[in-house]
């Protein structure tokens, strides 16, 4: 059952790269430029995905060493590129203002955070993840960081990440009690964004309430191995994620903004 449930979240991580960059390719001048937050969304999804994957399933201390703690900072663009996504949409424009700029904050700084680790010699990092694949207990106590400790690290980024899927929702729920919105969205577009944004918040609220819960106890190993189960579970919402696009197959090439005018 481990290996079956394994196999899943590598498939859906694997697809949920290449789907980024399909996602990336089929942008063209007008109607797809939104689907850059949305391929950075998925990208970034799916590596975390094959990271967790790796540590978890695989034990590859050779294939965890360059994920490990160097791709933390960029969780913290995971929140905001869905939460971009969805409202660039609704509005049916995907650019930034000067105010957008904050939400890359806690970016830059986990960035300057993790910058020592990053130079750090590849011995040194094989090293790190060799014990957490022997230990997976060692997860909230490896310092990967220079001024953040791993134990606030541990529950800053699916914090964060689930931060912004309850933003991306009120945003969704503001726009959709507008009428003039609704009857200017085509069907298709707004089953898409409801379904993308639930699904969003049950994987990252759920990520962050087992990550909780394993803060909370007092004895953080046995909370870390008792959570995994529990983190098996939560993957289901992330398999099922990156496999909307069988349902929507459209929005590869950009879904359709707009109903065509009555006038």
């Amino acid at each position: 059952m481990n290996h079956l449930v394994g196999d899943f979240i590598l498939f859906a991580s694997l697809f949920g790269i290449l789907l980024s960059l399909l996602l990336l390719c089929y942008i063209n001048k007008h109607s797809s430029k939104s689907n850059i937050y949305l391929a950075i969304f998925f990208f970034l999804n799916s590596v975390y995905g094959l990271s967790a994957y790796i540590l978890a399933h695989s034990g590859s201390a050779m294939l965890l060493a360059p994920l490990y703690g160097t791709i933390a900072p960029l969780l913290f663009l995971l929140g905001p590129a869905g939460f971009f996504y969805v409202r660039s949409v609704l509005r049916d424009d995907p650019r930034l203002s000067k105010w957008d700029m904050l939400h890359f904050v806690p970016f830059l700084v986990q960035l300057v955070n993790a910058l020592p680790y990053i130079f750090t010699p590849y011995a040194y990092k094989v090293q790190n993840v060799t014990q957490l694949a022997n230990d997976i207990g060692l997860i909230p106590y490896v310092k990967t960081g220079w001024f953040i400790t791993p134990m606030v690290n541990y529950l800053l980024r699916p914090g964060h990440i689930f931060i912004y899927a309850v933003g991306q929702s009120i945003v969704l729920y503001k726009w959709m009690r507008k009428d003039e919105v609704l009857m200017k969205l085509k069907e298709v577009v707004i089953q898409w964004l409801y379904l993308f944004t639930v699904v969003c918040l049950i994987l990252f609220g759920g990520f962050f309430t087992v990550t909780v819960w394993t803060y909370t106890m007092e004895d953080k190993y046995a909370a870390i191995h008792l959570g995994r189960p529990l983190m098996k579970i939560s993957f289901v919402p992330f398999i099922l994620l990156n496999g909307l696009i069988f349902l929507f197959p459209k929005i590869l090439y950009g879904l359709p903004g707009r109903r065509a005018s009555t006038h």
